[in-house]
């Protein structure tokens, strides 16, 4: 159905790019392949770090999209790495996501703690992501009670997940009363929690490289994450945060603890992590810019340039 709507509603393109590797890269193969029109797809994290888990006709349609794309655009080295496993010749690069500085408002955090009822001296931890196992949820809840509570705050914003209420219950048990865990945030009111945040925690099972963290070194605050994936490639250890274990709820508390009871630590983290995003150009005008030049190679030369393949 996707190649006769493309046909019948669109001029034919010089390059398509799929959001996915799968169901929109998969989709647009045959539309590809019938008009010789070089395809690219995004390799995220939840699909290339699952591939061996899923069922046997999930990776078949995987590895077909990938063996016929021109372009693999992944947003970390690790699955880069793991997409060029895949297909029978490399062709997998990376694309880093990003955040721009200027859109968070840190300038205004006093203003903004005030407005969101956060005392100036509170310690108010943040985690955005899915309500889910697969982003620590549970190791969060475990660690609750380990966690200082004597001026600290939590904020946790989400849009999916079934463990919500499991949250908001082991928090309505726990020594904590400081805390508020919302829903479907929208993006402005986003940027002011990260404004207002002096640590962020995100002690996922596994990730690509996430945004929240860019929108944390974005907004200067420092981070408290797992070591998995493409999480190292984005958070110095001891500099910009720190990595701890997956699914160490011990860990988790014992980092958290030690940046609580150390503020001019984490605000130096904090410092660390904007001035390493901006140095490495992690920002989504960069991202536009590679994508077009990446694109552009692809049209002028029948494919991704090698030198661009990471090895």
């Amino acid at each position: 159905m996707l190649p006769e709507y493309l046909s019948t509603n669109f001029e034919t393109p010089d390059i398509c790019h799929a959001g996915h590797i799968h169901y929109d890269g998969y989709g647009l193969v045959p539309y590809c392949r019938s008009n010789d029109i070089p395809l690219t797809v995004m390799g995220r994290g939840k699909i290339l770090n699952s591939f061996y888990e899923l069922s046997q006709i999930s990776r078949r349609k995987i590895r077909e999209t990938l063996n016929y794309a021109d372009g693999i655009f992944c947003v970390s080295e690790s699955l880069a790495r793991i997409a060029n496993s895949i297909t029978e010749t490399p062709k997998a690069t990376v694309l880093p996501n990003g955040a721009n500085p200027a859109r968070y408002p840190t300038d205004n955090e006093a203003t903004i703690r005030r407005e969101l009822g956060i005392e100036r001296d509170t310690t108010l931890i943040m985690f955005c992501g899915g309500y889910t196992e697969r982003k620590g949820i549970n190791e969060i809840c475990e660690a609750l009670d380990d966690i200082h509570n004597d001026d600290v705050a939590f904020v946790f914003v989400g849009h999916y997940g079934d463990l919500r209420t499991n949250l908001i219950a082991e928090l309505k048990d726990s020594h904590h009363e400081d805390y508020r865990v919302l829903w479907e945030v929208p993006p402005l009111g986003l940027r002011r929690w990260f404004a207002a945040a002096d640590i962020f925690m995100l002690p996922s099972h596994a990730e690509g490289r996430p945004n929240t963290i860019y929108e944390s070194m974005a907004s200067e605050t420092a981070v408290v994450a797992s070591a998995v994936s493409g999480i190292p490639e984005q958070v110095v250890d001891g500099e910009t945060g720190l990595l701890i274990p997956k699914k160490d709820s011990d860990a988790l508390a014992t980092a958290l603890n030690s940046l609580i009871t150390n503020p001019k630590e984490r605000e130096r983290m904090g410092t660390n992590g904007k001035e390493r995003l901006v140095s490495k150009g992690w920002t989504w005008e960069a991202h536009g810019q590679r994508l077009a030049n990446l694109h552009e190679s692809i049209i002028a030369d029948g494919q991704l340039p090698m030198s661009e393949v990471l090895d």
